[in-house]
């Protein structure tokens, strides 16, 4: 996907680069806004927006479903991530009436991106400047988190913003998505990877409190570590959650995890069932 990705960027000739997905379809009017909350915003080289979930008969899920999707939301509040905001009065005319009041997010916040990605692609507009500065997706990643890492570049190469508006229909539930149990272990392992990779490189420049480093270290450790146990791979179970442990100790459910790990496969596989069961969860966590 990321070299196919790539081919496209290679060969456009405009000066904004937009982004789609097969499984995201565009609002009529979603570069029009976009490409004057840019001209309001020059400092700013890439802009994204919230988005719609829908299903495959395109009946609407989730109106606003970006801070679901993408969980490091939970962390931040408009006015920790963004040092700018204004009213889009002379532009929101090309929105839908119930949409008129959004308005227009700016800043550099490249730290609080190592809590997890805030961006969905298709939601992205970019400027030339800023893709030559990103240069493309990584290709060494496979099945995922090219995505990730091509933000990641983004935000760090200077101010980004963003539209407090659904400017785009996510399709929820089709069979050509990554987001699926098959890629679970592929999505968690280069999650760790690409944050560790940013750690080691940009340490200096993030400006996060201790305590979130250690979260996200051991939520990404803890992933790959339930993940590792679903699919039978005990000793990479045990290794990452007693990483996660290592970085946050008080944690319960983690502690149970590996506890199962050493258990045959066929029994902890039933003593978790069991415990799903119970608590009403089905396998699977949500996608950073």
């Amino acid at each position: 996907m990321s070299a196919a990705r790539n081919t496209g960027l290679q060969n456009a000739q405009g000066e904004f680069i937009a982004l789609l997905d097969s499984d995201d379809i565009w609002t009529p009017w979603r570069l029009e806004l976009q490409l004057a909350c840019l001209e309001l915003l020059p400092e700013a080289g890439m802009i994204w927006t919230d988005m719609e979930a829908v299903a495959s008969d395109g009946k609407t899920i989730a109106p606003r479903f970006l801070r679901t999707m993408y969980t490091a939301y939970q962390w931040f509040t408009f006015e920790q991530l963004f040092a700018k905001s204004c009213p889009l009065p002379l532009i929101a005319a090309s929105l839908p009436e119930n949409e008129r009041s959004v308005r227009v997010h700016a800043g550099d916040i490249f730290s609080q991106m190592i809590m997890g990605s805030l961006v969905h692609t298709s939601t992205v507009l970019l400027r030339r400047e800023r893709l030559q500065q990103v240069r493309g997706f990584s290709e060494e990643l496979r099945h995922s988190g090219e995505d990730y890492v091509f933000h990641l570049r983004t935000f760090r190469a200077g101010p980004v913003a963003f539209v407090d508006v659904a400017s785009i229909k996510y399709v929820k539930g089709r069979v050509d998505q990554l987001p699926r149990p098959a890629y679970a272990i592929h999505m968690a392992r280069n999650f760790l990877r690409t944050l560790a990779s940013i750690l080691a490189q940009d340490r200096d420049g993030i400006h996060l409190p201790p305590h979130m480093i250690a979260f996200v270290l051991s939520d990404a450790h803890g992933w790959i570590g339930e993940v590792a146990l679903d699919i039978g791979e005990g000793a990479e179970a045990r290794r990452h959650l007693l990483q996660s442990l290592r970085c946050r100790p008080w944690q319960p459910r983690k502690a149970g995890l590996l506890l199962a790990s050493l258990l045959p496969a066929r029994f902890s596989r039933r003593l978790r069932m069991a415990y799903r069961q119970a608590r009403g969860q089905l396998p699977g966590r949500a996608v950073s």
